[in-house]
């Protein structure tokens, strides 16, 4: 046995390590097998063991500050059976493929969504203001709220991640001119990767996580809940209104913010009990008299038609900006009242 070992091995059994454990506590082996094979980690041929694979890089990385394949070849030969034992050369091959890359992403979102997705618990405030809701036939049994986050990689991950955010500029190649006596450029890839997440204000926690390229229509992701009983929150980057449409045709509801720019034309508009519709009615939602009527604290509500799609967009002022923002909603007057007072002001 390789002396290199033997620390994994005792520390590991003794109970100091515990990363191993955790992991294999919340994926299980089917799962780790199934996302080798999607990854192109493992082929249908081949004899490696993706979960003893796995549990030896985790140990590994559990103990050992500077990895080294060897350690993981070998913790990984002790671990399995004779047949599935594998060589330095080829399993280093493995470790330098994208295939590898994508099957860790894959385990580390698994390992992400199992272990953030289970319940903290009820908000009581949330779970009244959804009952003050249905009481107003607003039937929904939780609120949903979708968002994504992007990072820039290195730039050899172009392939795998694509991304379209943050491009990098092009890399001078020393010492190398073109014909004119200019210097050549080499383009960089620009890769980013993406986290879309989807979070339970009522469970307060997130109930879906998928890691993705920069690339991805973030939208996607609200509509694999769009059949849910759920009122749906999302930023001005998920604007879609086929997307409203399908959440609108499933019963559901959405409140979402607009682009500043946002070209609609209001049909109504109320300001508390003053009627506005004569004064605003053709204008278009991006009119600075609709952006600065008043004093900008005051709510406006108003029915907008954008390219045949009718919904209702309300002017309300954000404390957090310091300025007043639209609100698109599928939530009729009177109900909206009660939500944005007691949830969407701050």
């Amino acid at each position: 046995m390789s002396t290199s070992i033997v620390p994994f091995a005792a520390n590991f059994n003794n109970g100091k390590v515990n990363i191993l454990a955790k992991a294999k506590s919340i994926l299980t082996c089917q799962y780790v097998g199934q996302r080798a094979v999607a990854s192109d980690f493992v082929k249908r041929k081949s004899k490696l063991n993706p979960n003893k694979f796995f549990e030896s890089l985790l140990t590994v990385i559990g103990q050992e500050e500077d990895l080294k394949i060897q350690s993981i070849i070998t913790l990984y030969n002790l671990k399995c059976r004779p047949e599935e034992r594998i060589d330095y050369k080829p399993l280093y091959n493995r470790l330098d493929s994208e295939g590898l890359t994508r099957f860790l992403l894959d385990l580390l979102c698994g390992l992400q969504e199992r272990t953030v997705t289970s319940s903290a618990g009820e908000n009581n405030l949330v779970k009244e203001l959804i009952a003050a809701l249905n009481e107003n036939n607003v039937n929904i049994d939780d609120i949903l709220c979708h968002d994504g986050s992007y990072w820039r990689l290195n730039s050899e991950l172009a392939k795998i991640f694509p991304g379209t955010r943050n491009a990098q500029k092009p890399e001078q190649l020393q010492d190398t001119y073109d014909g004119k006596g200019e210097p050549v450029e080499k383009e960089t890839g620009n890769a980013e990767i993406g986290i879309q997440s989807t979070y339970s204000l009522l469970k307060r926690c997130p109930v879906s996580i998928s890691v993705t390229p920069g690339t991805v229509n973030e939208r996607e992701y609200v509509y694999k809940t769009v059949n849910n009983n759920v009122l749906h929150i999302m930023d001005a980057g998920y604007i879609d209104f086929t997307l409203f449409e399908s959440i609108d045709n499933a019963g559901g509801y959405f409140l979402s913010k607009l682009r500043s720019n946002a070209a609609g034309e209001i049909i109504t508009c109320k300001c508390g009990k003053e009627d506005l519709t004569e004064m605003f009615s053709g204008r278009k939602l991006s009119d600075p008299l609709v952006r600065r009527y008043k004093d900008e604290r005051a709510n406006l509500d108003m029915l907008v038609s954008f390219e045949g799609h009718c919904y209702r967009v309300v002017r309300i002022w954000s404390r957090k900006e310091h300025k007043s923002v639209c609100l698109i909603t599928n939530i009729k007057q009177i109900r909206l009242k009660l939500l944005s007072s007691r949830c969407f002001t701050n």
